[in-house]
């Protein structure tokens, strides 16, 4: 087997190119000198240093070993230290989050605080998994250093899922714990208290129904101020033993001063300036400035979590949901978007600010227009830039995708050789209330909102949602009669009309990709589960072919240089790519991994090929086994890793400029797009 070389010098690296914002935001919060962290499902933490301006990610090349961060604490003193609980262990950063290390093994870590007035002691709460409501309570008494549990979930009678930690402002052993509903799962609403560092515990309030959060004054901790589902705001001036109603409104609550409170919700903010014995709106959601590509429309299982204080300033509030990041600098008088700019305004055009959090589909780039490049997603559909990847716009139109044109789930994506406005897709459609449905669209405006028709006569019914995957076109066919494949529900499809209509000509293989040789048109290829085959005559006929090991196929390419050669990646055990130099008959094995996903090979030189390799393709996954990016400027024979400038050694979808093969895109799982020129020495 080939060698594996060191990996080259990182005076290269990826960039990200994306629309921003993507996947869910678990929460979010700030620190003493305003870092803020964010925390996500799909590719760990994103810290900005500017306020929101720009982010950087924190993945495996900073100390994570998965993707899934469901937590986020800080030292109210020392910038430095930085806490991060995720699905799998607590980490502790020492310097401002450029690293982390774990300090504590297993678990869903949920909310972690530490006490202002001795900082050495905070608390951290651990559910026994991301779908559970069994929680125990940490402790510690250095910094972070060592935790030790001081109640287990079997000190709890009733289910918990913890929401916040609230740390008494004077005394470090009280503490109190909101539990309540959560992404995953929900315990009972109700909020607890701990005057013996958290081990034993005394449920407060519970006469006054599902309390949804709860906030001590700053001026008085005797004074506290609960949020009750459904009912209002309440206020005890006794440490809760008696309450009085104070407003029918309910959410998030924050306290400026013992006089300046707020309460944030899905519709907006409210604000009492006397300690709550009058209540105003201060903002309506559709008040905010800059909301994004997107106008804000979901936010997610509520405040509870989503929510987030900054301790550097209390007129400083930040909102995650399941695809966007907003931040208000204004008390909350408005909120605008974190997550992209628009580039330049009013164009329509968007621009990541590097927070993105994306899990990636398809990937392409036109052969008849330089510049003009195709991107699909999970949740997100399906972008176009003009621009190299610099700027995007949305293309996604809403019989297609998410009600009022808000997205989908884009699978496939192919663009005609020869006329760069054409470009043909496959789109689920999920509806507010109803099952997804696939459709195979195409349109010839450049994917324009509005000019994408359903082509999909032939396929099978779009009901239940069949699985559309594999678009591949024969670039010597007629260019007003095209000649393309398509897989659906593992069987093969050919078009002879530009895509109009299909018929089947391949099914039982399990089939999820297809490609077509440019050189020879009856050449064509099919892979997935079942293996790979191949046809010489056009799709008409075909035979079993590759390795009896070559299962699990994920990609397809032919070499466009050299007639008869194709290259296929193989996800499973022991597999990896494969090269044929004779049309598919006969194979070579060129790299070994065991998550092989996609590979490129350069359109001028076949000497230099790329191939990618991600154990991740949604969430929660770690780095283990996964390589990335890997190159190869011998045909094969040696192989590098490219990985600088990404956060995760994950790759998937790679395609190589036409115009300029220097530049490399690729799709990497969580992060999304990335954009990479390699200048040969």
């Amino acid at each position: 087997m080939p060698r594996l070389m060191r990996e080259q010098s990182p005076s290269q690296a990826w960039e990200p190119i994306n629309p921003g914002g993507g996947g869910w935001f678990m929460c979010v919060g700030a620190g003493p000198t305003g870092i803020i962290i964010v925390c996500s499902d799909v590719s760990g933490a994103y810290r900005s240093l500017d306020r929101g301006q720009s982010w950087d990610v924190i993945g495996s090349y900073r100390g994570l070993k998965f993707t899934h961060a469901s937590g986020v604490g800080f030292d109210p003193k020392d910038e430095r230290l930085i806490y991060l609980g995720i699905d799998g262990g607590l980490y502790r950063s020492q310097d401002r989050g450029e690293t982390f290390q774990q300090v504590v093994e297993g678990g869903y870590w949920k909310d972690i605080a530490f006490s202002s007035a001795d900082p050495r002691i905070g608390y951290a709460a651990r559910q026994l998994g991301w779908q559970n409501a069994r929680a125990s309570i940490y402790r510690t008494e250095d910094r972070g250093l060592t935790w030790r549990k001081v109640i287990s979930s079997d000190g709890f009678s009733l289910p918990m899922r913890v929401l916040r930690l609230i740390l008494h402002p004077r005394d470090p052993d009280t503490l109190y714990l909101v539990s309540g509903e959560d992404r995953f799962a929900s315990g009972v609403k109700a909020l607890f208290r701990s005057h013996d560092g958290g081990r034993h515990w005394q449920q407060m309030g519970e006469t006054l129904g599902p309390i949804t959060d709860m906030v001590l004054s700053p001026d008085d901790p005797t004074h506290l101020f609960v949020t009750v589902e459904g009912q209002g705001v309440y206020a005890s001036a006794d440490e809760g033993r008696t309450w009085v109603k104070q407003a029918v409104v309910w959410g998030r609550i924050f306290a400026k001063s013992g006089q300046i409170l707020r309460i944030i919700n899905e519709q907006g903010v409210w604000e009492t300036q006397d300690a709550g014995q009058h209540w105003a709106r201060k903002s309506a959601v559709s008040d905010w400035t800059e909301p994004g590509w997107q106008p804000a429309w979901h936010f997610g299982t509520g405040p509870g979590t989503t929510l987030g204080g900054d301790l550097s300033d209390p007129d400083a509030y930040y909102w995650v949901n399941q695809q966007f990041v907003y931040g208000s600098f204004d008390g909350g008088a408005s909120f605008r978007g974190l997550h992209t700019r628009e580039t330049p305004p009013g164009s329509n055009h968007w621009r990541s600010t590097g927070i993105d959090n994306t899990e990636v589909y398809d990937l392409a780039i036109s052969q008849a227009e330089p510049g003009l490049i195709y991107i699909g997603l999970w949740d997100m559909g399906i972008w176009r830039s003009r621009d190299h990847g610099d700027t995007w716009q949305s293309c996604n139109q809403d019989e297609f995708g998410w009600e009022g044109g808000r997205g989908g789930d884009v699978r496939t994506i192919l663009t005609d050789p020869d006329r760069p406005g054409v470009v043909w897709a496959s789109s689920v459609r999920t509806p507010t209330n109803g099952r997804p449905t696939s459709h195979l669209i195409r349109s010839d405006d450049y994917g324009e909102p509005g000019s994408w028709q359903d082509v999909g006569d032939g396929l099978p019914n779009p009901k239940g949602n069949p699985e559309i995957w594999g678009l591949s076109l024969d670039p010597r066919s007629p260019v007003a009669r095209r000649t393309l494949f398509v897989t659906a529900v593992g069987h093969v499809y050919r078009s002879t009309d530009d895509g109009f209509h299909w018929q089947k000509v391949f099914g039982g293989g399990r089939a999820r990709i297809t490609a077509v040789d440019p050189n020879d048109g009856r050449l064509v290829y099919a892979g997935g589960d079942g293996g790979f085959w191949r046809s010489a005559d056009g799709g008409d006929t075909w035979e079993k072919s590759g390795l009896k090991e070559m299962r699990g196929v994920y990609d397809i390419k032919p070499d466009p240089s050299n007639p008869g050669w194709v290259y296929v990646t193989c996800y499973g055990n022991g597999l990896g790519l494969y090269r044929s130099q004779d049309g598919g008959v006969s194979w070579q094995k060129l790299w070994s991994n065991n998550v092989a996903r996609g590979v490129a090979v350069h359109p001028e030189n076949p000497e230099i090929l790329y191939v990618t390799s991600s154990l991740n393709d949604c969430c929660g996954a770690g780095p283990a086994g996964s390589a990335g990016v890997m190159r190869s400027v011998d045909g094969g024979k040696n192989w590098t890793a490219v990985n600088q400038g990404l956060a995760w050694p994950f790759g998937w979808p790679i395609e190589i400029d036409p115009f300029d093969p220097t530049f490399v895109f690729l799709g990497s799982p969580g992060t999304g797009f990335h954009r990479r020129q390699f200048i040969e020495p």
